[in-house]
């Protein structure tokens, strides 16, 4: 007989685990209480795997829900720290011997003025602060993090968004999102000219494996390189970014940088 093939006598004998199963039902059918335990156990298993997964759920849906309450407070406090100006409607009547009343010049917009955060916005920092407490290392608890990182650093603050890039770094879920807090945090230290945490910064966004961010990522490592005369190493980076991400923005950009230090 061909190795590989079974014989007509091995083809009449039971299968191992045609065996084991018998076996195993048969010891049921002998004791069907533990049939009924069994049965038992796994309709638990199977209730506590629903139930956790609609707790997952609920406390997804509440935690987004708190999120949207805070970006509702900053709004209404964004909009009464910084009105838009309003415009007046010419009159298209031409017999109208009024004259137009001269309009005031209208406020600079604070959108990257230099203003204090914690005094300006306390509702916008409260509400996102209370997404950190509440729900603490999940998505809504990231973004709130990082939204008001930005603020400070959008109001001039580096040192406090450091501080809250951290705190979004903590409460990162993925590699992706903690490459994200990585990157903000890197800009962070390189506005302060802290060049070596801006280099550590950047680094370690660049390991977590975010191909979204890498040109981002690899384009600060080459500015802090520059920034700390090491051309060279700047060149290399420059390198790196037109070898792997090619076509790209950051590829033209590379290639414009690495010419002019040359």
């Amino acid at each position: 007989m061909a190795k590989g093939h079974l014989t007509k006598k091995e083809l009449k004998r039971p299968d191992n685990l045609y065996v084991l199963i018998q076996r195993f039902l048969g010891s049921f059918a002998e004791n069907p209480k533990q049939l009924m335990v069994l049965g038992g156990v796994c309709l638990a298993v199977l209730l506590g795997i629903a139930g956790y997964s609609r707790h997952k759920t609920t406390q997804r849906e509440k935690s987004t829900g708190l999120l949207y309450t805070a970006f509702s407070a900053y709004e209404g406090e964004w909009d009464a720290l910084n009105p838009k100006p309003k415009l007046e409607k010419e009159k298209a009547d031409k017999d109208s011997k009024k004259t137009p009343e001269k309009q005031p010049e209208p406020k600079p917009s604070l959108e990257f003025s230099k203003i204090n955060v914690d005094e300006k916005l306390p509702k916008t920092l409260a509400a996102f602060s209370e997404v950190l407490k509440t729900y603490p290392k999940s998505p809504a608890a990231f973004r709130a993090a990082l939204e008001v990182g930005h603020l400070h650093f959008r109001h001039l603050n580096p040192k406090k968004a450091i501080e809250w890039y951290k705190k979004a770094i903590e409460n990162s879920s993925t590699g992706q999102t903690k490459a994200v807090a990585f990157s903000a945090l890197g800009h962070a230290h390189e506005n302060l000219s802290e060049y070596d945490q801006a280099e550590e910064s950047y680094t370690k966004g660049l390991d977590l494996g975010a191909a979204p961010l890498k040109g981002e990522l690899l384009m600060g490592l080459a500015r802090v390189a520059t920034e700390k005369k090491d051309l060279e190493k700047a060149n290399q980076i420059y390198d790196r970014i037109e070898k792997e991400i090619p076509d790209s923005y950051y590829s033209r950009r590379a290639s414009a940088l690495k010419k002019a230090n040359f």
